[in-house]
């Protein structure tokens, strides 16, 4: 792999885990707050709304009517109690039909609507004994109605609320779930850009600082000269195999230059020499030629000479023969 490669995968690789992490964690946060939205406003606030439909049935209602009964509540604090529980009924129970229902929560709110509606019917009797202060319908109330109607309401509720906590458990585990994975998931992020750190730092101090300045000494040394420097990273498939061949490349080049410039050198002074040796050979041949030529002249003076005495000698006996003939005439 070049080091491009190493570099570019490294910083992918931590690109990709920082995006896990962050996906991760925003789709859990996603997920927890819309679990916790979930549980307050489908499940804490109907919860509410069902433990005052409830406590209203039970405690105003049932308890009234045995408190007015036995005599510890006036006649009328338990009219105004039992009006204030059908107000606090009705507009938490519609409050409670508002809110998002799963389908075994439709069903158990389907059966209590008919239970209140008969509950209702029993509070508005109980309401109208209550103005007319009938102690005697009172207690038949009590003994022989009330709890026929209103225990069945209130048993109902009891499973809504139970159903509520079920849910909110059910939001809960889920949530609970999608942490889990989240932390999981970041993790093995974690440990995938500590990987690719460590890969970094390692391409960057091995692959990079260390054979930069190998290099930066081989070329160093190569541009003052030493040729027998060697190349390292050389036959490497990175950059810096790259560089290596370009440095070895630019040794060979100038070695090659040097060895040109020898034989050149070479060839000039054999060509010197060459021509020294043809001088000495045309100054030898000269001098041979000059010297024949004075041989020959010599020679010719010479016999130039030795002519010249016989024409002497010939010219003095000639002289003489006239002398003799001129004597003897």
């Amino acid at each position: 792999m070049t080091i491009k490669f190493r570099l570019l995968l490294s910083l992918g690789l931590l690109l990709a885990a920082l995006l896990a992490v962050a996906v991760s964690g925003w789709v859990a946060l996603g997920i927890s707050n819309t679990g916790l939205a979930t549980v307050y406003h489908d499940r804490v606030v109907p919860l509410r709304d069902l433990k005052v439909v409830s406590d209203m049935y039970a405690v105003n209602v049932v308890d009234t009517a045995h408190k007015v009964r036995n005599g510890s509540q006036k006649w009328q604090d338990g009219t105004a109690s039992v009006e204030a529980a059908r107000k606090a009924i009705a507009a938490r129970w519609q409050a409670y039909a508002a809110t998002a229902m799963n389908g075994e929560e439709e069903r158990l709110a389907a059966q209590v609507k008919p239970l209140m509606t008969k509950a209702d019917t029993a509070v508005d009797r109980l309401q109208d004994l209550l103005r007319k202060q009938d102690h005697d319908g009172l207690d038949a109330f009590v003994i022989r109605e009330m709890y026929d109607v209103i225990d069945p309401v209130t048993d109902r509720i009891g499973k809504l609320v139970d159903l509520q906590l079920d849910v909110a458990r059910q939001e809960y585990d889920r949530a609970d779930a999608s942490f889990h994975t989240s932390r999981m998931v970041m993790g093995i992020a974690v440990m995938f850009g500590l990987g690719a750190a460590v890969m970094a730092v390692l391409t960057t101090l091995f692959r990079v600082i260390g054979p930069l300045g190998d290099m930066t000494h081989a070329m160093t040394q190569v541009a003052a000269g030493d040729l027998n420097t060697d190349v390292p990273a050389l036959g490497s498939r990175d950059e810096m195999g790259e560089m290596a061949a370009a440095l070895a490349t630019f040794k060979d080049n100038v070695a090659e230059r040097r060895h040109l410039q020898a034989e050149q050198k070479a060839q000039e002074e054999r060509h010197a020499a060459e021509r020294r040796q043809a001088m000495l050979r045309l100054a030898d041949d000269f001098e041979g030629r000059v010297g024949d030529v004075v041989i020959h002249i010599a020679s010719t003076a010479q016999q130039l000479s030795s002519t010249a005495s016989t024409m002497s000698a010939a010219a003095e006996q000639a002289s003489r023969q006239a002398a003799a003939a001129a004597a003897a005439a």
